[in-house]
């Protein structure tokens, strides 16, 4: 068993907050992600998933929009928003999100102790999963680097294909826990890589999860009834692929 490291994005303009609350976090075995402003911060939220958002010292028309752009993309996000006495938080921002508000620690001298002792109570346990090994087939390179960073937030380890010829001679070599399948290919579709891959692998021994931007209905069941585990659609939803993931008892 592997210790699962928390993904945070720290949101501050000031090196000082960044060095301080950076170093603390990462001395957890925490993962970090630092960025120095508004439009920095929304534009990583976009591309990689996150556990924690750590934003401080920013303007509050600025802090609101980060926040907003947090709790949209990722519900079940922790934020932890510094401020001092004379910054206000819409009520309604607070509501919508997992959203703490902590007044900003003062004088600056203190800043590593005060820091230290607001965040002591506030560490949550960490979770443990083993490290799984998940194959990602698709030929949109794009759609395979964010899927990667998506099993890298979740602590597994992952090996990518652009075509299910790769996938299907990858799999003579070693099995892994499960494929995220992409059903549309130029070489050789969906379909026909998953009945390769049923004529020596059950669904109890390898699952697969179909990707594709299809949202048919009838299609899903069809898929379900050849052989897949189970299915999600296009652009895929970080919340929803872990708990998929977590159905599977591939995550604690």
């Amino acid at each position: 068993m592997v210790y699962k490291p928390y993904y945070c994005l720290i949101v501050t303009p000031s090196k000082t907050l960044a060095s301080v609350i950076g170093t603390h976090l990462e001395s957890l075995g925490w993962k970090l992600v630092i960025a120095r402003d508004s439009s920095e911060a929304t534009l990583k939220l976009q591309n990689q998933p996150f556990d924690f958002l750590v934003v401080v010292g920013l303007e509050h028309e600025k802090a609101c929009l980060v926040l907003k752009n947090a709790v949209q993309l990722f519900q079940q996000m922790k934020v932890w928003f510094f401020m001092d006495r004379q910054h206000k938080l819409e009520e309604a921002l607070i509501q919508s999100g997992n959203v703490m508000v902590m007044i900003l620690p003062e004088p600056e001298k203190n800043l590593k102790s005060n820091i230290e002792a607001l965040f002591l109570k506030r560490i949550p346990q960490k979770e443990f999963s083993s490290s799984k090994l998940i194959y990602i087939v698709d030929d949109n390179q794009l759609n395979r680097e964010v899927l990667q960073g998506m099993l890298k937030a979740m602590s597994c380890d992952s090996q990518s294909f652009s075509t299910g010829k790769e996938v299907l001679d990858a799999l003579e070599v070693k099995v892994p826990d499960l494929i995220l399948l992409d059903f549309i290919m130029p070489d050789i579709n969906g379909d026909i890589v998953l009945a390769k891959i049923r004529e020596s692998q059950s669904k109890e021994d390898l699952p697969v999860i179909v990707i594709s931007a299809q949202e048919d209905r009838t299609k899903i069941v069809q898929l379900i009834q050849s052989g897949v585990n189970d299915y999600i659609v296009k652009p895929v939803d970080f919340e929803k692929l872990r708990d998929k993931f977590k159905k599977m008892n591939l995550l604690s």
